[in-house]
């Protein structure tokens, strides 16, 4: 075998592991995806029927500030 094919056969391995590795990685945030889609209407409905001292738990743990005011409700 030439050394041109080799070095051709040693690039197209090594472009073929970093496809396999890309794949990889798309596959994992796609289970990730899907299973933030399936939770969050599951947590939606939690959250809307927590008690306001959990839902207050809730804005803390995500670092969140709410101010209200006579006529709106401001978010950080």
């Amino acid at each position: 075998m030439s050394a041109e094919l080799r070095a051709e056969q040693t690039r197209i391995t090594e472009e073929l592991e970093r496809q396999q590795k890309t794949l990889k990685e798309a596959q994992r945030y796609l289970v990730n995806a899907e299973n933030i889609r399936n939770l969050h209407p599951r947590l939606a409905e939690r959250i809307q029927n927590a008690a306001h001292k959990d839902k207050r738990f809730i804005l803390e743990c995500l670092d969140s500030q709410i101010t209200v005011g006579p006529t709106r409700v401001l978010g950080e």
